[in-house]
């Protein structure tokens, strides 16, 4: 509480001088009033009146003229902006005082981390969750109860994992990864994520299944954020495997058909937010095709046969790609 105080008493000295600086101190040009004794009555009369008069609406005339310091203007913001930064400060301690409060009424009470959760209205949905203030009192709170409840102990990805389950979690954390914010959060999750499946023993194939990738059709897979998880995952359990690329396409193969495929990853290309695992999943088709010695003529006949609709024709695109691809790195086929 001292160090509250100390810190209000600093932003008040703060504000008083910004205060302060705007203040502009003005001279005020004016005539100095004439003596009453003046005004007595002698044969000059007339004249001093005249000249009063005048004198009075000369000085009417004059305009006020300001003092302008160099550099006030710019001292005014600085100040401004630490009494703004004071202000924020305080607000922090204020919100952590009220935090840590709470959280001891809660462990007196002997809640759970599930019934805070609740409580705080986290199970309510799974929109920008991770950079809910929310969700950072929680974490708190489960920290504090883990340190109590040594043999009970729980963790954030097992509680949002528990309330909205693996595949929701999975594309929340892809998602969250985007936010420079959330970033931080969101791989330490995916990493827990990742390394729970893999201390449980599920192949790719099973997360494949746990994560739907079959669902939502060959236009809509590039797209998906549980793609990306299940590619992670692949990779990390087939990392010494020096085909794993090439495995890739031949799991993906064996929900969608290849042609078709090509046809999604070329799209995608063309697309900010799949550009790169467009590109990404062109190269690796590349390489599956030359290592199963097909020629670019063969691709362009499949290309054709297919009747699939597509925003853009991608035919040629693929054809071309594949050709350049191929006699580029025939050599190594051979």
């Amino acid at each position: 509480m001292q160090l509250c105080c100390i810190v209000l008493l600093v932003a008040a000295t703060l504000l008083a001088i910004v205060d302060a600086s705007s203040v502009e101190t003005k001279l005020t040009t004016s005539t100095v009033p004439l003596s009453v004794q003046s005004l007595s009555t002698t044969p000059n009369d007339g004249v001093n009146i005249k000249r009063l008069r005048t004198d009075t609406e000369e000085g009417e005339k004059h305009e006020e003229k300001s003092i302008i310091v160099p550099g006030l203007s710019t001292l005014k913001e600085s100040f401004i902006k630490i009494k703004d930064w004071f202000v924020n400060f305080v607000s922090k301690i204020k919100a952590s005082f009220t935090q840590r409060r709470q959280i001891k009424q809660w462990m007196k009470e002997e809640k759970t981390p599930d019934e805070v959760f609740v409580l705080l209205g986290l199970d309510k949905g799974l929109d920008n969750i991770l950079a809910k203030p929310e969700l950072r009192t929680w974490s708190v709170f489960m920290t504090t109860y883990n340190r109590k409840n040594t043999k009970k102990m729980v963790t954030m990805l097992g509680t949002l994992t528990k309330h909205y389950g693996d595949l929701r979690v999975a594309k929340m954390i892809e998602s969250s990864r985007k936010d420079s914010y959330t970033k931080p959060l969101a791989n330490r999750l995916q990493n827990h994520q990742l390394t729970g499946w893999r201390m449980n023993g599920l192949s790719t194939d099973v997360v494949f299944e746990l994560l739907r990738i079959s669902e939502g059709g060959i236009k809509n897979l590039l797209s998906n954020k549980a793609l990306k998880v299940w590619y992670y995952y692949f990779k990390w359990g087939n990392i010494h495997n020096n085909d794993w690329e090439i495995a890739v396409i031949r799991k993906l193969t064996t929900v969608y058909d290849d042609i078709q495929l090509s046809k999604a990853s070329e799209t995608a290309k063309h697309v900010e937010s799949t550009e790169i695992i467009g590109k990404m999943l062109q190269t690796y088709q590349f390489k599956k095709w030359l290592a199963d010695d097909v020629y670019p003529a063969v691709i362009l006949k499949k290309l054709e046969m297919d009747q699939t609709k597509w925003k853009t024709n991608t035919n040629e695109n693929i054809y071309s790609a594949y050709k350049k691809f191929y006699h580029a790195n025939d050599h190594l086929h051979r």
